[in-house]
């Protein structure tokens, strides 16, 4: 018996815990105080036993353990990089994070460590409880557990992909910095809406909350994206009313320059107008100035001649002052006050002072003998060219 075990154990790797359990088998079956070979036998020797056992107590849970007892044997498996499913030491509080049946987990526990299936023991540096298969050969030789790891090889993947997030994402204090986002988080999306491998509550806990500040990331982009939009519109609408603005202000100034130059040239044309009709009434107030000075000065000649028979030298003052009216408007000479000096010279009655304008040569007779030179200043009577008394 001792040869057929040592030679059984021998050939497998971690040897000892399954001398260790095959001797446990072994002793279930002793006969009275001895441990035989039919016994080691009927136990189905090193790998036999620890197969045997491990079918025996699952099939000895109802549904819900049994559910359980996969769940929980799947997150003590880990892949190495070449795909070798390897036992895992799982903290037990991860286990009790996955939401499972707390009896049932407690009981599948409790039996697979009774038997050896599960060996317990605690974290070297945080002493949490932790569970782990206590054979590699659990792992591949029974043929349930094999099946479950062959099945879910993706999934176990990517379940260790997501303990290893959450591990990280819990050490950083749960920082933002440690959510997962893009692509990945996506990807485990996707794997837990399709996958029936069961996640710790923290795990789901990280998608859930990437999921949240990626949505909230995502309505800020968005939000962002409308400021800068409705920015740009709204500078594009201020460019465009303040180009509008600008060419009405441009229109309005050559609408306002036109209008004053219109204005300029209304007001042009206004002051030629007012200049002329200031110089018609300039010409109509000389002409009526004239035509009044005329007629007075054409009275006081007629005066004047009806004067001269009974009064010469007052005649002929009031025809020089006809001669002096006529004068200052520029007005002919009226016939009656040259008739006046006329009957004078006749008379031989001699001329003073004349207050007409200078250089007027008044002729007293046809022979040129006598002339008045009228000045403003004085005038005098020249007779055979010699100046006479002017008194």
């Amino acid at each position: 018996l001792v040869e057929a075990i040592v030679e059984d154990v021998a050939s497998e790797p971690g040897g000892l815990p399954l001398l260790q359990h095959a001797l446990f088998e072994l002793y279930e079956r002793r006969d009275g105080r001895r441990l035989t070979m039919a016994g080691y036998r009927e136990s189905g020797g090193v790998l036999g036993a620890l197969t045997r056992r491990a079918e025996e107590v699952y099939l000895s849970f109802d549904d819900t353990a049994r559910m359980v007892t996969r769940q929980v044997l799947l997150r003590l498996v880990k892949l190495d990089p070449d795909g070798t499913a390897t036992r895992r030491r799982t903290r037990r509080s991860e286990l009790e994070d996955m939401g499972l049946d707390d009896d049932s987990l407690q009981s599948v526990l409790d039996e697979f460590g009774r038997h050896r299936l599960l060996s317990f023991d605690r974290d070297p540096t945080t002493r949490e409880p932790t569970v782990e298969p206590a054979h590699e050969s659990l792992i591949a030789q029974w043929s349930r557990f094999a099946g479950w790891v062959d099945e879910r090889r993706d999934d176990l993947a990517t379940q260790q992909q997501l303990e290893s997030a959450a591990r990280e994402w819990v050490d950083a204090g749960r920082s933002d910095g440690y959510l997962l986002k893009g692509g990945r988080l996506a990807r485990f999306v996707d794997w837990l809406q399709g996958s029936d491998v069961t996640v710790t509550a923290t795990e789901r806990e990280l998608i859930e909350v990437s999921r949240a500040a990626e949505r909230m990331a995502g309505e800020e982009a968005a939000r962002r994206r409308r400021r800068v939009l409705i920015a740009v519109s709204v500078l594009a609408a201020v460019s465009t009313v303040a180009a509008v603005f600008g060419f009405l202000q441009q229109r309005e100034a050559r609408d306002q320059a036109d209008l004053a130059a219109s204005q300029a040239e209304v007001a042009a044309e206004q002051a030629e107008l007012a200049d002329a009709q200031r110089l018609v009434a300039d010409e109509a107030r000389q002409e009526s100035e004239r035509f009044a000075a005329a007629t007075e000065a054409e009275r006081l000649a007629l005066a004047a001649g009806g004067l001269a028979s009974l009064d010469t030298r007052r005649a002929v003052g009031m025809a020089l002052a006809a001669v002096d009216i006529a004068e200052d408007v520029g007005a002919p000479i009226p016939d009656a006050a040259l008739q006046v000096f006329q009957s004078a010279q006749a008379a031989h009655t001699p001329i003073v002072t004349l207050r007409v304008p200078a250089v007027n040569m008044v002729p007293l007779d046809d022979t040129g003998r006598f002339v008045v030179i009228i000045d403003r200043r004085r005038a005098s009577q020249f007779e055979g060219g010699l100046l006479a008394d002017p008194t």
